[in-house]
């Protein structure tokens, strides 16, 4: 198989590689700073395997920026900022996990919810309903004698 690289040159392999294989056998470090692939024109993942003959142009950070028209500083400034609300619900989620586990189990989100009015805090049951649920938290009932 016959892989055309951006700069004309042309690459033989017997088998089929995957993207990432066909950038490390180019380079460690294209391989290193690749972040996507445009094969036969339409871009596709890394883990992409090449099984015909293809034109290949490895797409690295670099040139993700220019395709999205940002100044590259300003890319590496939005990618390094902190998400705000995963830091407030960082907390959050702590509140609910000691008042969840206070209770042994037993309290589900309206309770959970009422719990954190209680102690001061303004927050939507909806907020509450889905953090539990992303920890796997669910209120238990205990058993009828």
């Amino acid at each position: 198989m016959k892989i055309t690289l951006k700069d004309g040159s042309i690459k033989e392999y017997d088998s089929p590689r995957s993207v990432y294989e066909i950038a490390a056998d180019i380079s460690e470090g294209l391989a290193r700073t690749a972040c996507a692939a445009e094969l036969d024109g339409e871009v596709c993942d890394l883990r992409t395997v090449v099984e015909k003959d293809a034109s290949l142009n490895i797409l690295t950070a670099k040139d993700k920026v220019k395709a999205m028209g940002l100044a590259r500083s300003t890319y590496y400034f939005e990618i390094s900022k902190t998400d705000v609300v995963a830091e407030r619900n960082k907390d959050l989620i702590e509140e609910i996990e000691d008042i969840f586990d206070r209770h042994k189990g037993r309290y589900g989100v309206r309770r959970v919810h009422a719990e954190l009015m209680n102690l001061g805090k303004t927050v939507n049951h909806k907020r509450v309903q889905r953090l539990m649920k992303a920890m796997g938290l669910k209120g238990n009932r205990p058993k009828e004698k």
